[in-house]
């Protein structure tokens, strides 16, 4: 799936260089504090994100952003609030190959506050 996988600031980029459904190139923005392994000071990708490998299938849930590169982010937990357009109720699940989806990767609320609504 991934090309470049950068780490910066607790925010995982990850650069998309296949085609989506809609023919574009997208880069898709996680952050890593809502990763289910997640812990504070960490300096590398936090578990489960870091078992994403190329090649791999996800299922993505966020907000579209465009300015500039075309791209996803918000693939996160809404921490409990009524989901809107621009604050999504996200998720980034792996498809098997059974085409079952895993668990949301990004649903760790632990530091929701962070963020009041």
């Amino acid at each position: 799936m991934a090309n470049d996988i950068r780490h910066r600031n607790n925010r995982q980029k990850i650069s998309r260089r296949d085609h989506l459904q809609t023919r574009s190139t997208a880069d898709i923005a996680i952050d890593n504090v809502f990763a289910n392994g997640y812990r504070h000071n960490q300096r590398s990708v936090p578990a489960p994100l870091n078992t994403i490998k190329v090649g791999d299938r996800l299922e993505l849930c966020g907000k579209l952003y465009t300015g500039g590169d075309v791209g996803i982010d918000w693939v996160h937990t809404d921490c409990g609030v009524t989901p809107s357009p621009d604050k999504p109720d996200g998720w980034v699940r792996e498809i098997n190959k059974d085409g079952s989806v895993g668990d949301n990767m990004e649903a760790k609320q632990a530091l929701c506050s962070l963020w009041p609504n």
